[in-house]
């Protein structure tokens, strides 16, 4: 199932991990652990045109920059 197909069947559709699919994200990712000493992870989220919330608020455990 493609990316656009699971965006379809959902109103959110979340990779996690991202770097372990697209490159440029991976060479982002690692610049900022290089640059900061410590570990960087990125999750991306697509929602639908059309809906204001992604991801109903939440905590979460670590630091977070959107």
């Amino acid at each position: 199932m493609t990316y656009i197909q699971k965006l379809a069947a959902s109103s959110t559709f979340s990779v996690n991990r991202a770097s372990a699919v697209w490159p440029a994200v991976a060479g982002t990712c690692a610049a900022a652990a290089a640059a900061f000493c410590l570990p960087v992870n990125v999750n991306v989220y697509m929602t639908q045109l059309g809906h204001e919330m992604a991801v109903p608020p939440h905590n979460d455990r670590q630091d977070v920059r959107i």
